[in-house]
């Protein structure tokens, strides 16, 4: 190293502990950001099974049946996919773009008569930096908790028109801020601190109510997308595996599990 240094002084280059850097600036301003995002979301309570049963019984007693229905969809396909709020819903109306979010053709089903699963795919991802697009598959749970049965009772309200997956009567987008306002008034209703959650508290819910139920932690991180260490990326998971992960999730909230301990 001093030796590198000693040429450096030499051939008249700068020193990198003085010199700018917008490269290498850049690099450690998004590190600290997203390092800043991790603790943020890490301060911020889960939202488990039973906390899902106590929203749906607010919706249903307020507001039209469609959205009931919308909010109902949103919340269980963002759980049980592990899934962060902003990729199901917009930041604003205004930036819904057809190729970049959820429409109705983003949503699959193995059979439409009697579906098993529905697969959601997604354009843009925090966890897809790269752009290729990612499958998130949801199974039947048999349970009043199904994501299944929740997205198909929505999608039967709001026709296989265009625009945005999830969006209003009126045909306007439904927005992640609406989102988090109508979920935290739900949990206020029923004695939460709404503050102390946010969009990512069901994909935290979802892994923390997996680990629970001791399933792997290879299984947790493709279901998350989370990546750890290489090798994960040439673990093969079964997609009936992961349609069953669905259904333990869904029995431990009806079984008390979490909920009574939050």
């Amino acid at each position: 190293m001093a030796a590198v240094r000693h040429l450096q002084i030499e051939y008249g280059f700068p020193s990198p502990l003085f010199a700018k850097m917008p490269r290498l600036e850049r690099i450690i301003k998004g590190l600290r950001r997203i390092r800043g995002q991790q603790g943020k979301a890490l301060q911020k309570r889960i939202i488990v099974p039973a906390i899902l049963r106590q929203m749906r019984a607010y919706w249903v007693g307020i507001g039209s049946d469609y959205k009931c229905t919308m909010l109902w969809a949103t919340v269980v396909t963002c759980f049980f996919g592990f899934m962060l709020a902003g990729e199901l819903v917009v930041s604003h109306a205004q930036d819904f773009e057809p190729k970049k979010h959820l429409t109705f053709d983003s949503v699959a089903a193995d059979s439409w008569a009697e579906p098993t699963l529905i697969q959601v795919s997604l354009r843009t991802s925090k966890t897809d930096p790269y752009g290729r697009g990612i499958n998130v598959v949801v199974g039947r749970t048999g349970d009043d908790l199904c994501p299944v049965q929740a997205m198909f009772n929505y999608l039967r309200m709001r026709g296989n028109g265009e625009g945005a997956l999830f969006k209003h009567e009126d045909g306007s987008p439904f927005t992640k801020p609406q989102l988090v306002m109508e979920v935290r008034k739900a949990l206020e209703s029923s004695g939460y601190c709404k503050a102390e959650y946010s969009g990512n508290s069901f994909r935290a819910g979802a892994a923390t109510t997996a680990a629970e139920l001791k399933i792997e932690d290879s299984i947790i991180k493709t279901l998350g997308r989370w990546e750890s260490t290489a090798y994960l990326l040439y673990i093969r998971i079964p997609r009936e595996q992961l349609v069953e992960v669905s259904r333990d999730l869904a029995q431990l909230g009806k079984s008390g599990g979490l909920g009574a301990r939050l």
